[in-house]
């Protein structure tokens, strides 16, 4: 799933959908907004050098809705709160 990704900031930033919404079990209103040690560890799981890419993730805003799809095929919800889960 990851792979099919071209860029290396959707490949981190699809990367990131995927691991926010196995935890958490929705998305985030901001995809970014998770612990920087979280992107660093999975930029060097995917091989990507300059962890700061990501950052350009959410400039298409067709990305963000686009992969907020794709894991979130098996019932997971968008959450536009900006709270996490069990958080608010």
């Amino acid at each position: 799933m990851v792979a099919g990704r071209r860029r290396d900031y959707n490949r981190l930033g699809f990367a990131l959908q995927v691991v926010t919404v196995r935890q958490l079990g929705m998305f985030l209103a901001d995809p970014l907004n998770v612990p920087p040690e979280l992107v660093d560890y999975l930029a060097e799981q995917l091989g990507i050098e300059d962890s700061l890419c990501v950052k350009r993730y959410t400039e298409r805003e067709k990305s963000k809705p686009k992969h907020a799809w794709g894991p979130g095929r098996n019932g997971a919800k968008n959450n536009t709160s900006g709270v996490a889960a069990g958080q608010g």
